[in-house]
């Protein structure tokens, strides 16, 4: 008999889980899910992959198909790239091979009691972990081991300032990664940028900062939610370092992880909702309203309303009538560029708690010089 393999996934949580408990191996399981997933894709669209292939002449081979729909102001067509749902398929089996070693964090128990209206939201942005800063010519130093340090005690200091919230929220505003891969440029401009460290040593440095964090976050809140933003620095290894992190904790329930493929995420908490992007597509005075038409159902039953946003790495609060944005600065030493433009933000980030019926009722700021 032929499984539905999304509804296994959905009902046992995780494809791991779901193999389990139908008895065939994960790697089977996540063949045929792909395979599911493509199908109900094409039949949404009209599209019969059988249909497709027979109409195919001998020598030739579909590199995308397309079609017309008609609506009421005109119409339009609707494309597919066959090269391109490969290649994802392709990075997707690679990127199981790869952490699929990955080892497993076992199931904790909570023993405090906790504000059971309180969530406490950590905010991370434009950690630049990579970068390559020289104190003579920035005026701070910053490679990957003074990096990791200062973000290792910026949390143990956090948590222990922070209430023993039933919530917490580890958000990463995007450009945790100082470059997306081996070559350091930027990935839209090719920008050369200042790298400090191998990339592949840095990604292993990500990893452990990500894992000791949700640690520490554990021993003081019941729940830890992880959304990992899409950068300007780091468009795919944002995605990456989320699918990676979440592997090792699959067998705990007290963390979740937002798995979002659009650079806009959200966070709903009572009637208290939160949204959250890098700045890099939509800037701090008209994101606003992005949030409300992307996500108007989380929108629509709350009450009280916070945007955030980072890339500019300097702090900014406006208000408007849809809700309070803000725009946060970095713990992050300066680079070369931004100290030739003569930029001078403090250095910074906070821990911001939120009430589920009243909103922000408080806030921690931490600044590197205060971890010494």
């Amino acid at each position: 008999m032929e499984h539905d393999y999304i509804a296994l996934t959905k009902e046992y949580g995780t494809k791991t889980a779901a193999a389990k408990a139908i008895g065939i191996p994960r790697t089977t399981f996540k063949d045929r899910y792909r395979s599911q997933e493509q199908s109900q894709s094409l039949n949404k669209l009209g599209l019969n992959p059988q249909d497709a292939e027979s109409a195919i002449l001998d020598g030739l081979e579909v590199k995308g198909t397309s079609r017309y729909y008609k609506l009421e102001d005109g119409g339009m067509w609707v494309k597919t790239d066959q090269e391109r749902v490969e290649a994802e398929s392709n990075f997707k089996k690679i990127l199981d091979s790869l952490i699929d070693d990955i080892p497993k964090v076992p199931p904790t128990e909570y023993t405090h009691v906790p504000s059971s209206n309180l969530c406490s939201t950590y905010i991370i942005s434009d950690f630049h972990l990579g970068q390559y800063s020289s104190k003579k010519e920035t005026g701070d130093e910053w490679t990957v081991d003074i990096a990791f340090d200062c973000i290792v005690k910026w949390f143990q200091k956090a948590v222990h300032q922070s209430p023993f919230s039933k919530q917490a929220v580890l958000v990463d505003l995007g450009d945790f990664l100082h470059a997306d891969g081996l070559t350091p440029i930027t990935p839209a401009s090719g920008h050369i940028l200042d790298a400090s460290g191998r990339f592949r040593d840095v990604f292993d440095v990500a990893m452990k900062i990500f894992d000791q964090a949700i640690q520490i976050l554990l021993e003081k809140h019941e729940s830890v939610h992880v959304i990992i933003c899409e950068g300007n620095h780091n468009e795919s290894t944002s995605y990456l370092t989320t699918v990676a992190v979440s592997r090792r904790y699959e067998d705990e329930p007290r963390v979740t992880f937002d798995f979002s493929h659009a650079p806009y995420y959200a966070y709903e908490w009572g009637k208290t909702s939160l949204f959250f992007h890098h700045g890099h597509k939509k800037r701090i005075a008209d994101v606003a309203r992005t949030f409300a038409g992307m996500f108007r159902d989380v929108f629509g039953k709350t009450e009280k309303s916070y945007g955030h946003v980072g890339h500019m790495h300097h702090r900014d609060m406006k208000e408007c009538s849809l809700m309070v944005m803000e725009q946060h600065s970095t713990l992050a030493a300066k680079d070369a560029y931004s100290a030739r433009g003569g930029y001078l933000s403090e250095r910074g980030a906070s821990v911001i708690n939120y009430h589920k019926d009243y909103g922000e009722v408080g806030r921690i700021t931490i600044r590197p010089e205060m971890l010494s």
